[in-house]
């Protein structure tokens, strides 16, 4: 359901956003800046003036990770998503496709290890033959690295596909109903 607050959930959980009362805890620890918590926008969200290369190291660059080993990370993960042979041109429509683009969004998100993995409707403007091939792309990567995956999507399809648990959530106030499993 639109406006119900998924995305504003989503940003607290990531510490983007602080809410107005109380506290987020994931795993039964506070929220905070050394929480390893990544998240994969709605909104193509790579930079544009940086190569595919230097999106997905971009995390690394900031922990102070030494150029050579960023980049040997990165290319690892550019290739476990599907976009070696991309990683020196730049991140940005139309020279990378949206699919391609949110492949650079998930390497990104996942180099920095992250125990988990928040997605706000990743897929929602994909076509429906990309949609699928990447939903199939973050099930081979699940498998790969077992972070969590707090996924948002308003097709009942892709949360039964992708989901272990399915949580409906419902506007003003928002309320999580029943789990779905």
């Amino acid at each position: 359901m639109s406006g119900c607050g998924k995305s504003t959930l989503l940003r607290y959980i990531a510490g983007l956003q602080k809410p107005t009362e109380g506290l987020v805890y994931v795993n039964e620890k506070l929220v905070d800046k050394d929480t390893r918590i990544s998240m994969v926008f709605q909104q193509y969200s790579s930079l544009p003036w940086l190569t595919v290369l230097e999106n997905v190291a971009l995390s690394l660059q900031f922990k102070g990770v030494p150029k050579k080993e960023r980049e040997q990370k990165a290319m690892e993960m550019i290739q476990l998503v599907g976009l070696e042979g991309h990683q020196h041109k730049y991140a940005m429509y139309p020279t990378l496709s949206g699919g391609q683009l949110q492949r650079v969004a998930i390497a990104r998100s996942l180099v920095a290890n992250p125990t988990m993995l928040l997605m706000d409707e990743p897929f929602g403007a994909l076509d429906v033959k990309t949609r699928m091939q990447m939903q199939d792309l973050l099930t081979s990567l699940w498998e790969k690295f077992h972070s969590t995956i707090l996924f948002v999507t308003h097709d009942i399809g892709e949360a039964v596909y992708l989901g272990d648990d399915i949580y409906i959530m419902k506007s003003a106030p928002s309320i999580l109903l029943p789990t779905y499993r």
